[in-house]
């Protein structure tokens, strides 16, 4: 009851995924297996495990159903805050510690779903018998490591750390693995990799500040002795700098991996890395830092803050080191693992690597876009953002430099242009066409245009969101409202269409055309009973006293399968339009199509008093009432009329 609309339908899918996953099956073998091999511990992390991927798979199916994960991930934040507010539950202050907690489940299902991580795919059946079969096996072999590990080892050097697991089949990062039992034989497994971040949402849910990273350390070469981030999104190719800069190196396309701290937890840490065959690009941060926006370094740090970059290309290593110190910044240099003076040679690795963290993390883009348009105009942020591979960072380009000023016809145009080319995700080409809207208020031709763009957006949801944001404007002319009616047509969710239809039907700026063709796409791709009678109850009163549009109305309410939503359009329609006698007359003449005696009965009783006390009027009620076969139901009409 307090969850709005899209987070109930969220949460609804999520727990739809659990059944066609058939979770409660597997995670009962699970239980069975742990129960009668409880000889082996290692059952019992193995099946927490299995409940954790469940929700992680079911939050994937829901993300994609609905289209994108923002409105779960509220839902999620909504819940803890719900139970938060409860302080008079027993369970509210454990929800909402474990929300507060940086690697708790719920923090990482947050961050998937905000930072477009989940995926939809599933387990096939042959592989989950395949993994139980080998569980079962290693269940009964096992018990002879462990009954070995209880042995007295020798004294020796400490084992390596066992390879880090690796992502689950669902598409997520592994969480945090505890030790395994000591033993000479099988040393402890370390912790997984932190689940990689990628830019926070806004109305993210608010937690404690996150570890920070480890602060760099002062040898060498210390680099290989760092944990890699987990890859997470699409590579993003190294582009040439900006006008004035040297060009970034080529060929180094790679996954990239960033977790940023500064979003959700509130922390002072960055972490990035790029990897692709023969070259690795890292960057790690600690404390509060600003680059320059021309891309040749930082502009200040704090003091004991760090600043750490290494790429790694064609066998050769380069990376450079800056320090707060003092109110200084100290800066250091290595070559192939061996320090170096700074010199002219450091400096134009600065300039290669820093337009990458512009580009690829959305660091202080303010300050990016500001210095562009400063040096070469509308051109110059243009040509950046042709260049920005990153959909999050893109839409953040499109917000800051449209809010900054109004932009010339042709730098709008291209811009319309950038975005359609460069951006993929619906939810940011959604979230970058509503910044465009908001910031430059465009009219006419720039309006038009616009919708163009709009259009490309094929996630249900947010093609509703654009739809609803941009109807104020474009709901005023027969050209935005086929626009707007074309948008609507491609929306399968029939939920997601009643709202934007309903949005239509009740603006009274609206032709009588453009609302005789919403009635049709009403008709035509609304199939469920409920949804349909939501748009055409919005509806009723817009018809007016029109003959036309009554018929045009009751048309529609014809498509409805169900008896009582068709009743109840039909009560719409008489309650809230002036309908004229002739308008009367097509109501009665369509009321028998409802079917059910029992809802034809009703509407009729229902509109007896009000009808006319005209002889034709008379006689059409008359044979609507003939039309209903139940004796009693018709005896109950009739003498509703007498």
């Amino acid at each position: 009851e307090r969850l709005p609309q899209d987070q109930l339908d969220a949460m609804l899918a999520h727990e739809m995924a659990h059944v066609l996953h058939k979770d409660s099956l597997w995670l009962a073998i699970g239980m069975g297996v742990s129960t009668i091999f409880h000889f082996q511990p290692l059952n019992l992390l193995a099946r927490k495990r299995l409940a954790h991927l469940a929700e992680l798979s079911a939050d994937d199916w829901a993300a994609t159903q609905a289209g994108g994960g923002r409105a779960l991930a509220e839902c999620i934040s909504s819940f803890v805050g719900f139970a938060h507010a409860n302080a008079k539950a027993r369970v509210a202050p454990e929800y909402a510690a474990a929300m507060a907690k940086p690697n708790s489940p719920l923090v990482q299902r947050v961050e998937r779903l905000i930072s477009g991580r989940y995926t939809n795919g599933v387990l096939p059946m042959k592989s989950k018998l395949l993994v139980a079969a080998c569980a079962i096996a290693l269940a009964a072999l096992m018990p002879g490591l462990v009954a070995r590990a209880q042995l007295p080892a020798p004294v020796a050097p400490a084992a390596p750390a066992a390879p880090a697991p690796p992502e689950s089949l669902e598409g997520a990062p592994s969480p945090e693995a505890p030790e395994a039992p000591a033993a000479a034989e099988m040393p402890a497994a370390p912790a997984a990799p932190e689940a990689a971040f990628v830019h926070p949402a806004p109305q993210a849910p608010e937690a404690p500040e996150a570890p920070q990273a480890p602060e760099a350390p002062q040898a060498p070469d210390p680099i290989d002795q760092q944990v890699p981030s987990v890859p997470s999104v699409p590579s993003v190719p190294s582009v040439p700098s900006v006008p004035a800069a040297p060009p970034a190196p080529a060929g180094d396309d790679g996954n990239i991996s960033i977790h940023n701290s500064n979003g959700l937890f509130g922390g002072k840490s960055m972490e990035i890395s790029s990897s692709s065959f023969g070259s690795s690009f890292k960057v790690k941060s600690k404390g509060e830092f600003h680059l320059n926006p021309d891309g040749s370094g930082l502009s200040s740090i704090a003091n004991g803050a760090t600043f750490d970059v290494t790429v790694d290309k064609n066998f050769q290593k380069r990376r450079v080191l800056f320090t707060g110190q003092n109110g200084s910044i100290k800066r250091e240099f290595w070559v192939g693992g061996q320090p170096r003076t700074w010199t002219a040679e450091a400096d134009q690795f600065v300039a290669e690597v820093m337009p990458r963290l512009f580009r690829e993390a959305g660091i202080e883009a303010e300050a990016r876009v500001a210095w562009l348009k400063q040096r070469g105009g509308d051109n110059a942020v243009l040509d950046e953002m042709d260049l920005i591979e990153s959909d999050y960072v893109m839409a953040q380009y499109v917000g800051v430099y449209t809010r900054a000023a109004k932009l010339p016809d042709p730098a709008y145009n291209r811009l319309l242009a950038v975005m359609t080319a460069k951006l993929k995700s619906d939810y940011e080409m959604s979230n970058a066409v509503m910044q465009v809207y908001r910031a430059q208020k465009p009219t006419g031709a720039n309006l038009t245009a616009l919708v163009q763009v709009a259009k490309t957006v094929e996630a249900d949801y947010e093609a509703s969101t654009v739809l609803t944001g941009l109807a104020p404007s474009i709901l005023v002319s027969d050209e935005g409202v086929a626009a707007y009616l074309d948008i609507a047509s491609s929306i399968q969710a029939d939920y997601e269409a009643s709202v934007v239809l309903s949005r239509l039907v009740k603006t009274r700026s609206v032709s009588d055309a453009g609302f005789v063709r919403a009635l049709g796409v009403t008709a035509r791709e609304i199939g469920a009973a409920y949804e349909k009678s939501v748009v055409l109850t919005a509806a009723a009163p817009r018809v007016g006293s029109s003959d036309a549009l009554v018929k045009a109305y009751v048309d529609a309410a014809g498509t409805i399968k169900s008896s009582y939503e068709h009743s109840n359009v039909l009560k719409a329609l008489a309650d809230n339009a002036q309908l004229t006698p002739a308008g009367w007359r097509i109501l009665l003449e369509a009321a028998p199509s409802i079917g059910a005696d029992y809802e034809l009965s009703s509407f009729l009783i229902s509109i007896a008093d009000r009808l006319p006390r005209q002889a034709d009027l008379s006689a059409a009620y008359e044979d609507a009432v003939r039309k209903i076969r139940g004796d009693y139901e018709k005896g109950q009409a009739l003498r509703a009329r007498l």
